[in-house]
């Protein structure tokens, strides 16, 4: 391509591995952590479901390897769970790093480092699924059902269509 910027369109939750790999670490949040778009919120009379630094928040750890990991905020509820995947969950001052069954041990280790890129220095409570203590799921708003099959961690690739275009200025 001699140089030239090459275009592609990659949309928001369906972003493949190698793109991901590009971001690393790659942490989504409502509505980021600084407060530009918390105020814009604000001033427009929206509901506020932006990451709340104080608040409740459940972050799902996702991925296959350390390279293609992806952290995104959810609902902070206990149907967002699932056994595939570690959460972190922030209440208040306390951070509870939530161990599904069937979780790879690199999102375990990756639910750390984001435990402790969310509130450094703060003692954080390990729970693997089926051990939690009461003020894990008090924080989630009490014990619901989740997703507790045996997903696979298989990248799942949609079919795409690809168009290409060269343009000498013309």
């Amino acid at each position: 391509m001699k140089g030239r910027p090459i275009l592609g369109r990659i949309y928001e939750g369906k972003e493949p591995p190698q793109f991901i790999a590009l971001f690393q670490p790659m942490v989504i949040l409502k509505g980021g952590i600084s407060c530009g778009y918390k105020n814009s919120v604000q001033e427009k009379g929206l509901p506020d479901e932006t990451y709340p630094g104080t608040g409740v928040a459940l972050v799902r750890i996702n991925g296959t390897s350390i390279h293609n990991n992806k952290t995104l905020q959810v609902d902070a509820v206990s149907t967002s769970l699932s056994s595939t995947n570690c959460f972190v969950l922030q209440s208040g001052n306390s951070m509870f790093i939530w161990i599904g069954n069937t979780s790879s041990y690199e999102q375990q280790q990756w639910a750390a480092k984001i435990a402790e890129f969310l509130k450094p220095g703060v003692a954080v409570k390990h729970c693997k699924e089926g051990t939690e203590s009461s003020s894990f799921w008090s924080a989630l708003g009490g014990k619901q059902d989740y997703s507790n099959k045996n997903a696979t961690q298989d990248v799942v690739r949609e079919p795409h269509l690809y168009t290409f275009s060269f343009r000498n200025g013309q």
